[in-house]
C-alpha cells in the first residue's frame, strides 16, 4: 500500500518538510522507509525484484525468517562464535590464461562447483544448525533465497531523524552480521584454495568453484569430500579461444579484445 517508487517516495518527505512534521528515515540495505509518529507513511527500494526463480515472496520472508531467527539464536547461547575471525589474502578468482591457449579446440575439462556454496560452509563454521541446513541444502527451489540471506547480512541499518530544525542520523550496529558475512565468504575462498592447492591443471576458479583438467579432476574432489563439503562436477569442453561450453550452457572463458 505504501510501497512507492523513488520519485513518489521523495515527494512524501517534501510533503513533510512542507508541513514542518517531524519524521525519521529507516535505511536497511536498499529498502528505506518513512516513518511519522511510528507509522509508516512510504518505502521503496532500489531494487524491489528481487530473483527468486519459482519461490513466491511469501515463501521467502518465512524462509528469511527462520534463517534470522536461529542464527541470532545461535549467537545468544554459543559465545565462540563471537570470536570466529577467519582471514584471507589470496585471489578469490583467477584463470590460467597460459594453460587455456595450449589446450586446442575440442578439449574437455571439468568445473567442480561447492554445492550450495555459503549454506555448506556457514554450517561448517557453526552460524546454522543442523535441522535448518539438512531441510533446506537438497532443496534447490530457495537455491537463490540462500545467496540473498547471506549478502542481507552485509546491509547497513541506520536511522535519520529530521525536525524542522536539524537532522541527526544514528547507525545501528551490525558488525556481529556483516563479520558472518565475511567469514563465510572468507572460508569459501580457502576452500577452493586449498582444493586447488598442488594442482598443475587448474584451468580457472572463482568464489565457489574449480575448472580443472582431467588429470587433477580426483584429487580437487577428494581434497573437497575430505573438507566435509559437498560438490557437483559438469562436463567442459573448449569450443575456440574464447568460449567453452559447460553442460548444456555457452560461456565466456575471455572476451574478444
Amino acid at each position: 500500500m505504501f510501497d512507492y517508487n523513488e520519485e513518489d517516495y521523495d515527494n512524501s518527505i517534501e510533503v513533510q518538510k512542507f508541513n514542518k512534521t517531524s519524521f525519521r528515515e529507516h535505511f536497511l540495505g536498499a529498502r528505506k522507509k518513512v516513518l511519522v509518529h511510528d507509522t509508516m507513511i512510504a518505502t521503496t527500494a532500489k531494487n524491489n525484484n528481487l530473483i527468486l526463480g519459482s519461490l513466491t515472496k511469501a515463501k521467502f520472508i518465512a524462509f528469511l525468517g527462520r534463517f534470522n531467527k536461529q542464527l541470532y539464536k545461535r549467537f545468544r547461547t554459543i559465545d565462540m562464535l563471537y570470536s570466529i575471525d577467519i582471514q584471507f589474502e589470496g585471489q578469490s578468482r583467477g584463470r590460467n590464461d597460459d594453460l587455456w591457449d595450449t589446450m586446442p579446440a575440442g578439449r574437455f575439462f571439468y568445473n567442480v562447483d561447492f554445492k550450495k556454496a555459503y549454506w555448506q560452509i556457514a554450517y561448517k563454521l557453526g552460524y546454522i544448525d543442523h535441522s535448518l541446513y539438512i531441510d533446506y541444502i537438497d532443496n534447490d527451489l530457495f537455491k537463490a533465497a540462500m545467496r540473498y540471506c547471506f549478502s542481507f547480512l552485509a546491509r547497513q541499518n541506520y536511522m535519520v531523524y529530521h525536525t524542522p530544525r536539524t537532522k541527526v542520523k544514528i547507525t545501528c550496529d551490525t558488525s556481529v552480521l556483516n563479520k558472518v558475512y565475511e567469514n563465510v565468504r572468507h572460508q569459501l575462498y580457502i576452500e577452493v584454495a586449498n582444493a586447488k592447492d598442488g594442482c598443475t591443471g587448474i584451468v580457472e576458479w572463482n568464489i565457489d568453484g574449480v575448472s580443472v583438467l582431467a588429470k587433477d579432476l580426483d584429487t580437487v574432489c577428494k581434497k573437497i569430500a575430505e573438507s566435509g563439503l559437498q560438490y557437483k562436477v559438469t562436463e567442459c569442453r573448449k569450443i575456440d579461444e574464447y568460449t567453452y561450453s559447460s553442460g548444456d550452457k555457452v560461456k565466456n572463458f575471455k572476451r574478444k579484445l
